[in-house]
Formats: C-alpha cells, sequence, structure tokens
C-alpha cells in the first residue's frame, strides 16, 4: 500500500509534471540519458513531488548499470 501510495502524487500532477520536465533542457543521444535522467529526478524533487533520498538511490542504479558495461 505504501508504494501505491507513492505512486498517486504522479497520478495528481500529471499534467504538471509533464510541463516541467518538457522545459528541461535535455540533451539528445543515448549517451546523455544518466545526465537526463538525474536532471529529471532533480526537478521532480524540486517539485516536491518524490523524496530527496530518491537521487541517492538513482545514483546507485546507474552506477551499477554503468558497471554491468
Amino acid at each position: 500500500m505504501k508504494d501505491f501510495g507513492d505512486e498517486i502524487s504522479g497520478y495528481n500532477n500529471n499534467a504538471q509534471i509533464i510541463k516541467n520536465l518538457k522545459a528541461l533542457n535535455l540533451k539528445e543521444c543515448i549517451e546523455n540519458i544518466a545526465d537526463n535522467m538525474i536532471l529529471c529526478y532533480l526537478k521532480l524533487i524540486e517539485l516536491q513531488l518524490v523524496e530527496d533520498s530518491e537521487i541517492i538511490l538513482l545514483n546507485a542504479w546507474l552506477n551499477d548499470i554503468h558497471l554491468m558495461g
């Protein structure tokens, strides 16, 4: 139920999320996916739609993906 509760803000703020993420200066090309994801998460944190700790988890996940090659 906690996971479900955490998802509700995404549904309730869908238009705000789209507007703010579209306004980001994201870079094209596959090499920029990690940097773009970080920018998106930082914006979601700034909007208080996800918790600050999410950036730590994202960085750990990106590091794991990088190590896998």
